[in-house]
């Protein structure tokens, strides 16, 4: 099977991340994988197939269309996977000259769609299956557009989590950022765009401070809220506690070093950082919204919290820092939940699965 991915986005987060990690495990089981992507994405580095570079400059990219109409009929894939706006419209229409090319769509975020003529068209009759990372994406779908007739009947979720592929070394940022052993670091690690909940996770730090000394907050990552974020940092003096690590490849190493991790969003879909925290057995503390209940256990492997509600996040983050024994059983939850997840079938051998069943064919090819 040969799958063709688009996608049209500029950054490297969660989804990108997700359908770099099926398309490796799809191609270590015989699977040929290719990707079209803007030429700087990042994504590039981990995809493991033939890549492609397109502009993807809009909606009207004649550019673009004609270069992937020659690409598909050089590769001949069986599927053509999107997951963004624009390559979701383009890969729509040009699997639509292709008889046997099935077009499916991967839902990362959740988000409403807005419910106008063009996505309604895109949903409707350029898609012929949509993949949604978890439960919640499919039922946010399904309420965008409640006109499209048996819609919930072309959307699959997989809940996807990555497991890290690397172990972590311990110390790696501590002496970095020459941060004594004895102090504890608070971290968050995800792009810096406003609806991650950055601004919360700052807030908190003052009334945390007030109660613990031997704490650190590091913010990993690089986004267009930084120079936002890091005024905030000033306003609020609280510079003295707080390290902006910038964009980091070694996320495993900073888990390892962190004694809890923090993801307040304002909408998220499972959130592979959030996984990733929980695999590197360091307990989360992150937002009620999304796909995210369908990985946390409040009070379990991790802790939920109403988005924006600062105060609360200060309130765990406290009392896992000064109740060793509530802190230890919930790393020990960590463990076993990892454990149980690791007997489970992998993403890509769900993925792979439903693509089967799109193409109808048997599980022997």
């Amino acid at each position: 099977m040969k799958i063709l991915h688009l996608d049209s986005f500029t950054g490297f987060g969660g989804g990108q991340k997700r359908y770099s990690k099926i398309s490796r495990d799809l191609k270590a089981l015989g699977h040929e994988m290719v990707l079209v992507s803007r030429e700087k994405n990042k994504v590039r580095r981990t995809f493991p197939g033939k890549c492609y570079t397109a502009s993807f400059l809009g909606d009207l990219d004649l550019f673009s269309f004609i270069k992937i109409f020659y690409i598909i009929l050089k590769e001949k894939p069986d599927i053509i996977n999107t997951h963004s706006h624009q390559d979701h419209w383009i890969g729509g229409i040009l699997s639509k000259l292709f008889k046997n090319i099935k077009l499916v769509h991967t839902r990362h975020v959740d988000f409403k769609v807005k419910n106008n003529f063009i996505n309604k068209f895109i949903y409707k009759n350029l898609t012929d299956f949509i993949i949604t990372s978890c439960k919640k994406i499919k039922d946010t779908l399904i309420s965008s557009f409640p006109d499209i007739k048996n819609f919930d009947k072309k959307i699959f979720p997989v809940l996807t989590l990555n497991i890290p592929e690397k172990k972590c070394e311990k110390n790696i940022y501590k002496e970095s950022y020459n941060i004594n052993q004895d102090t504890k670091i608070v971290s968050m690690i995800t792009r810096l765009v406003s609806w991650k909940g950055h601004e919360y996770f700052l807030k908190a730090i003052p009334l945390i401070t007030r109660e613990i000394d031997n704490v650190k907050f590091l913010i990993a990552g690089k986004g267009p809220f930084e120079s936002k974020l890091r005024e905030l940092v000033k306003k609020m003096e609280i510079g003295e506690y707080v390290i902006f690590t910038g964009f980091i490849e070694d996320v495993e190493n900073l888990y390892c070093d962190s004694y809890i991790s923090v993801l307040p969003s304002e909408m998220e879909s499972p959130g592979v950082s959030i996984a990733e925290s929980i695999f590197y057995e360091t307990p989360v503390i992150t937002s009620r919204v999304g796909g995210i209940p369908e990985i946390v256990e409040n009070g379990y492997n991790g802790f939920l919290i109403e988005v924006g509600d600062f105060k609360k996040i200060a309130e765990v983050t406290i009392k896992l820092l000064k109740n060793e024994k509530l802190y230890k059983k919930i790393k020990e939850n960590c463990r076993n939940w990892k454990q149980n997840k690791l007997k489970d079938k992998t993403p890509a051998e769900k993925t792979l699965n439903l693509y089967r069943k799109f193409l109808n064919v048997s599980s022997s090819n």
